[in-house]
């Protein structure tokens, strides 16, 4: 009787990992890049040289819709036949915005003796981290003529907005010629829409005979495309 038992046993058993054997299906597992992500149980259906195109499984059943990843957020493919295939692909590059503001602060006064120039208008042009403006000065103050210079700055991004740090030179002429060199620091907070509203400082000298200070605030408006 014990006898029988046993092949009774191993008979049933047997016959579970069989059935089980049958209803798993072998899987490709997509690898990210973050380790903290969760491999991804598929049947890749297509790799293109930016996106990885697949189906995936839930509770080993395959889903109908077809999705993709962006390639360069997968580390490598191990496909159902034991293979694997690696991927060392950068990061998009980033376009080239350009933008546009309007600096009222240099009609804000500093006293006889610092002059802060008048107000600006700025082209800007940001790319990651590097952050650039040419100024150009408009002429309204008392003895202040025209003036153009190109600031280049660092830009560290953040939740509440971007802030930035640099310097640069340039040409002013009022009364007299003036080579300009300053840093410059400021805030910038940016829109969903491209508007933005920034806050700041160029500080620095003119040179002409002698050195003299050189402030313009940097209370803008503008828009990046």
């Amino acid at each position: 009787m014990k006898c029988h038992c046993v092949f009774a046993l191993v008979f049933l058993f047997g016959g579970v990992c069989s059935v089980s054997a049958q209803n798993w299906t072998p899987k490709d597992f997509i690898v990210p890049k973050n380790i903290n992500s969760d491999w991804i149980l598929a049947e890749v259906i297509k790799v293109t040289e930016t996106e990885i195109y697949y189906r995936r499984f839930v509770n080993d059943k395959l889903e109908g819709s077809i999705r993709s990843i962006p390639l360069h957020t997968v580390r490598y493919i191990r496909y159902k036949d034991g293979s694997y295939v690696f991927f060392k692909i950068e990061p998009p590059d980033v376009p080239l915005n350009i933008g546009i503001n309007v600096n009222g602060g240099g009609l804000i006064p500093l006293g006889n003796k610092i002059r802060s120039g008048g107000p600006s208008v700025n082209v800007e042009f940001i790319k990651k981290n590097f952050y650039s403006l040419v100024n150009l000065s408009i002429p309204i103050q008392h003895n202040v003529g025209f003036g153009f210079s190109g600031i280049f700055n660092y830009l560290w991004n953040s939740k509440i907005g971007d802030f930035y740090l640099g310097g640069g030179l340039g040409y002013t002429y009022h009364t007299y010629h003036f080579f300009t060199f300053g840093v410059s620091a400021g805030y910038r907070f940016v829109t969903s829409f491209g508007m933005y509203f920034g806050a700041g400082a160029y500080i620095g000298g003119k040179i002409n005979n002698v050195i003299t200070l050189d402030i313009k605030p940097i209370l803008g408006i503008g828009y990046v495309f």
